[in-house]
């Protein structure tokens, strides 16, 4: 009478030790837009390219983090 006992503790040892894929999700990154934000941030990256026309000067900036906040003068 131990054995079928025995046999299905041994099937159920089995199956918990069965290795699960694992399966994740992933969020796509929303894109920075500058327009969103009038102050309080900082960008941190970098300049890829820059070019000058009269006063003005555009520049391609690699964008790598964001911070947003009320920051004080001194920081």
């Amino acid at each position: 009478m131990g054995t079928p006992h025995s046999l299905l503790i041994a099937a159920a040892l089995m199956a918990a030790a069965t290795p699960v894929p694992a399966e994740a999700c992933t969020v796509p990154t929303k894109p920075f837009d500058p327009a969103e934000f009038r102050s309080g941030v900082i960008l941190e990256g970098v300049i890829q390219s820059s070019e000058r026309e009269g006063r003005m000067i555009s520049v391609t900036l690699k964008v790598e983090k964001v911070h947003q906040g009320q920051f004080r003068a001194d920081e």
